[in-house]
């Protein structure tokens, strides 16, 4: 927006991250004073390439900074956009970073997984809003990630697990267990009565 008001454009934008590519993109045209249609194609893509950068930058700086180890490239990605929201004035990254280390200090003062509570800290702003996944139990968000995909949805999947799940459109059980074998997999069958469980005392 260009008004009366001396020496100044005003962006305005829903979307954070192209209201940034833009600011990138005037200053550096305004600043060259070379401007016509092929230089401001030219600026444009390069301050899109620069602002991905630094989304990937921010958001693996924000999960090496709290330590919650290793979490999914589109977590990650996702988590970087948000250095460029603000919320009532706070920058809603370094809001959430907040947040996950207070979530891992009153994990550890009621000795519970420090490390998951701060992953759940730090990724409460990605939580759906007006869905019900947002309160969804863990069998509920492993259903969904099986509906949406199939069963690479283990590499999706963080944490301790183990589930058995009839795909009865395939006729088919998938069974599954997390990578390090954390949560152990317990079965029996006794007739046509499959048995499965993670702890073998139900066995």
């Amino acid at each position: 927006v260009v008004d009366d008001t001396p020496e100044a454009v005003v962006l305005s934008a829903f979307d954070p991250v192209k209201r940034e590519v833009a600011r990138l993109a005037l200053e550096r045209l305004i600043g060259n004073g070379k401007i016509h249609p092929q230089r401001v194609e030219d600026v444009v893509a390069a301050c899109e390439e620069e602002v991905e950068k630094a989304i990937w930058r921010a958001g693996n700086e924000a999960v090496a900074s709290v330590g919650i180890g290793k979490i999914h490239p589109d977590l990650i990605r996702v988590l970087g956009r948000l250095h460029f929201r603000t919320s009532y004035g706070q920058n809603v990254l370094d809001h959430s970073k907040e947040v996950a280390f207070i979530c891992g200090a009153l994990a550890a003062e009621l000795r519970l997984d420090v490390r998951m509570a701060k992953r759940a800290g730090l990724l409460q702003r990605l939580a759906p809003r007006g869905g019900h996944l947002a309160a969804a139990t863990d069998a509920e968000l492993i259903l969904h990630a099986y509906r949406a995909w199939g069963e690479a949805c283990v590499q999706h999947l963080l944490g301790d697990f183990c589930f058995a799940l009839w795909d009865g459109r395939q006729q088919r059980l998938f069974c599954a267990r997390d990578h390090f074998g954390v949560k152990l997999f317990y079965f029996a069958q006794a007739g046509n009565t499959l048995v499965v469980s993670n702890t073998l005392n139900v066995i």
